[in-house]
């Protein structure tokens, strides 16, 4: 089997699993981000030796994001909201970051020059960087739309976006700094769970530091 249909296979599979379990119901959703906690540690100890920093480290940029996706999630749920949400926010907020990627990598392979951080990470560059955003506006832009969320979502696309190439960029600079180019062997094609879950991971911290700031000056 070559390399892009086992990616595509697996990331098509990878795409079913993650909007099947938002949708279905916050316990699944929960289930599956229960799943993805347990992965992401046991590659993240991989990666970085056991030290109190290092388990700070854990809890902030892993253990909390995740959580504050199943609390956003479950309050999808518990909202007053008209017309009901039901998962659609959760939803649109994955697309937006799996719109950024994907466009980030076309754009990039394209008409990336600039590297944006060689050191880190050689392959991205300012011009899928762009792409990226533009691409996560647009598909962010389009779900709002289309599910009839309000439109001041919009706003939040392209800090989405930024939130998710953090996210990378950690995760790869961990690598690097580890001498491993992938975190794990769990999906083909595509690493383990934290080469997956990294940009998920960035928004999460975002979103964290973001709920935060409104309870302490609400």
């Amino acid at each position: 089997m070559g390399e892009f249909v086992r990616r595509s296979l697996t990331g098509i599979g990878f795409v079913a699993v993650v909007v099947g379990a938002v949708l279905y119901s916050f316990l699944s959703f929960a289930v599956l981000l229960a799943v993805v906690l347990v992965g992401c540690l046991v590659e993240y100890f991989r990666l970085a030796r056991f030290s109190f920093l290092s388990f700070l480290g854990a809890v902030v940029f892993i253990v909390l994001p995740l959580f504050t996706f199943m609390f956003f999630r479950m309050g999808e749920d518990i909202a007053e909201a008209r017309p009901a949400t039901d998962g659609w926010v959760t939803l649109m907020i994955f697309a937006t970051i799996w719109a950024n990627d994907v466009a980030a990598y076309l754009t990039g392979s394209r008409w990336g020059r600039h590297k944006m951080a060689p050191k880190i990470s050689p392959r991205k560059s300012w011009e899928g960087f762009v792409g990226g955003i533009v691409g996560a506006v647009a598909v962010g832009g389009v779900m709002i739309w289309f599910f009839g969320l309000p439109c001041y979502y919009v706003v939040a696309t392209p800090v989405i976006a930024l939130a998710a190439v953090g996210g990378d960029l950690a995760e790869s600079w961990l690598k690097r700094r580890a001498g491993v180019k992938d975190s794990g062997r769990v999906f083909p094609g595509h690493g383990g769970f934290l080469d997956r879950f990294d940009a998920v991971l960035g928004v999460g911290t975002v979103g964290f530091l973001s709920m935060v700031i409104f309870l302490l000056f609400r």
